[in-house]
């Protein structure tokens, strides 16, 4: 196993250990809880680091496990997206290059389109409408106004 796979096993470790979570194998391959996934991929560590060199194991199936424990930090909200790529890029890079753990933090939410702010009633495409939408990032739209029929039935509670 290569130092640097060694050396981002020690990061996992010591991330989930810092958090009191003991190993333990998930035997029937469900792990219902946060204390169960975080201890599987404690194990899963500890089996990597007795059994990878001494039963041979390829370098491929190693880069197996330790996606899997990413898959488990990524999903626990240890480690970011973006984190977790530059930790598996470091697999690759110079002999002898150590991990980091960048910042742990959630990615903030992506933006949504704002809502239109412009009604049916208000729009009449003048050019005042039309720069304040703009100003404001909504789009203008026209919208049925409140006299028309809706063309969706609607049933009411008894």
């Amino acid at each position: 196993m290569k130092q640097q796979m060694k050396d981002l096993l020690q990061l996992y470790e010591n991330t989930i250990a810092s958090q009191g979570y003991a190993r333990r194998e998930a035997a029937t391959g469900v792990a219902r809880s946060q204390d169960d996934r975080m201890g599987h991929a404690r194990w899963m560590i500890d089996q990597m680091q007795q059994n990878a060199e001494r039963d041979n194991w390829s370098e491929a199936r190693c880069t197996r496990e330790v996606g899997i424990i990413q898959g488990i930090l990524w999903s626990e909200n240890q480690f970011s997206m973006r984190a977790v790529e530059n930790q598996s890029q470091d697999l690759d890079g110079a002999p002898g290059a150590r991990p980091q753990a960048i910042n742990t933090a959630p990615p903030a939410p992506a933006p949504v389109d704002p809502p239109s702010i412009v009604t049916g009633a208000d729009l009449d495409n003048d050019a005042a409408d039309v720069a304040f939408a703009a100003e404001m990032g909504a789009t203008p739209v026209a919208m049925p106004s409140a006299t028309e029929p809706s063309s969706m039935p609607v049933t009411l509670p008894e």
